[in-house]
């Protein structure tokens, strides 16, 4: 997925300095995060929107199915982009606003001596990733599972897909059993069949499949984006910038070289995520352990890997066009609020 969007980026200091001179202005704090959430918002649906067709190339590539090779509708590379968007309002208001508490708090509960800025900031990155990721993974799952849909839908392979028979291994692999009673799902088309369709088949814990590989990705990805970003944003501003703004096209370089940083250390959490949100999971993979286990030696370490080019076009396009247009549309609600067209 849905690559995580930068929820500030800027350091405690930044965030002191803010403070006093939205004091000054007569605004408050919760003036600045609806400025944050209303930015976020416009460039999570922008991002969502024009990423989508990675997005599905990534899941398809993911999935254990064999899938033609021939070219879909154009309609389909979408799929899933409906619940995506949905999603991009609760996401912001849950990032921004875990992040900018948990930063306040820090900033007049800790001192300087006892956790250093830099700290902080991945510390609030934690918490904040924690938060999302328990916020998307319905979300994700619905997508999952209307992505496997649509190309089951679409292609010769019978209900239930194609899947590779497992190769002979020293380790007897243990039997998923059928205790929770799970019956085969029948693939439907559409936001609100789907979802209905995942309950009727596997219950609720259909939209909470892959919840454990989804919390370790989106902790990895908010880690490394948070701290890479930060960073280069810091030294660019430091070295190269004549004032306190992150100039558009620089936002999108930075955002862009955060994301490589981001696929090239979270793709296997991302293929077991994938994995373990397929209808057939409950029938082929008793936890997220054995999902990898499986893959491991019946696929190959190379499978861990699989959709890395579109999830690297994904969370790069994903990554630039979120912090050019997050950074474009904050500094023009700022120009409007200091030209009196805000109040």
């Amino acid at each position: 997925m849905f690559a995580i969007c930068d929820f500030s980026t800027e350091t405690v200091e930044a965030i002191k300095e803010k403070e006093k001179t939205v004091a000054m202005s007569g605004k408050t704090s919760k003036d600045e995060l609806m400025v944050q959430l209303i930015a976020g918002s416009v460039a999570g649906l922008v991002q969502t929107t024009a990423s989508q067709p990675f997005e599905f190339w990534k899941t398809v590539a993911q999935l254990p199915h064999k899938y033609p090779s021939e070219m879909l509708p154009l309609g389909q590379y979408f799929t899933g982009c409906s619940i995506l968007n949905v999603s991009v309002v609760a996401k912001t208001a849950v990032r921004f606003g875990a992040f900018h508490g948990v930063t306040n708090w820090m900033q007049g509960t800790l001192s300087e001596e006892q956790v250093p800025s830099n700290a902080r900031v991945i510390l609030a990155s934690l918490f904040t990733g924690t938060m999302e990721s328990l916020c998307i993974v319905p979300f994700e799952a619905i997508k999952t599972n209307m992505i496997e849909n649509a190309v089951l839908g679409t292609s010769i392979i019978e209900s239930g897909g194609e899947i590779s028979k497992p190769k002979a291994t020293f380790h007897r692999t243990k039997p998923v059993t059928n205790a929770l009673k799970y019956r085969d799902p029948i693939p439907v088309q559409g936001l609100l069949n789907n979802i209905k369709e995942m309950y009727a088949s596997r219950g609720l814990r259909a939209y909470f499949q892959g919840l454990m590989p989804t919390l370790c990705r989106q902790l990895g990805n908010s880690v490394v984006r948070f701290s890479t970003y930060t960073a280069m944003k810091q030294v660019w501003l430091q070295k190269f910038a004549n004032n306190d703004t992150l100039q558009t096209y620089m936002g999108v370089i930075l955002g862009t070289l955060s994301s490589i940083a981001v696929v090239s250390l979270t793709q296997p959490l991302d293929v077991i995520k994938t994995r373990m949100q397929s209808q057939w999971a409950p029938k082929t993979y008793t936890n997220s352990i054995n999902c990898a286990y499986q893959i491991f030696v019946q696929e190959g370490i190379p499978t861990f890997w699989k959709g890395f080019v579109p999830r690297l076009f994904k969370v790069g396009i994903s990554g630039g066009i979120t912090f050019g247009i997050y950074e474009y549309v904050e500094n023009l609600i700022h120009l409007m609020q200091k030209d009196g067209y805000l109040k």
